[in-house]
């Protein structure tokens, strides 16, 4: 699901679609919500709650649904193993790559690879 708008066009509104594009652009690179915050010239707090009164979501759980809709294809696709799927969506512990995806998907990541491979 894609977050478009943002309201009226306030400048706190623009700012959560300036953060989320930005999300858009660098969801893969290894950067965190500071460093966003900090290379927009806009407070980390401010960042968040503009984000999260935009669209509902944190920031940072708007990446991670990113990174987990990038894993989805190459966890089906591709013969990689979990933990370079993991690193190379952008995640940097494979502990936290599961528990986001289980949150998201609702399955492991090792047991939808299997549950697919099944189907198919």
């Amino acid at each position: 699901k894609q977050y478009t708008s943002c309201g009226r066009g306030t400048g706190k509104d623009r700012r959560a679609l300036e953060t989320k594009r930005y999300i858009d652009k660098t969801y893969l690179d290894n950067i965190g919500i500071s460093e966003i915050a900090r290379n927009l010239d806009i407070p980390r707090t401010a960042l968040a709650r503009s984000f999260k009164r935009a669209f509902g979501i944190s920031p940072v759980f708007y990446r991670n649904r990113l990174r987990i809709a990038e894993s989805v294809p190459l966890l089906l696709l591709n013969p990689d193993s979990v933990t370079a799927t993991c690193y190379g969506v952008g995640f940097e512990d494979i502990s936290r790559f599961y528990r986001q995806f289980k949150q998201h998907r609702l399955v492991a990541p090792s047991k939808f690879r299997m549950g697919s491979a099944r189907t198919a």
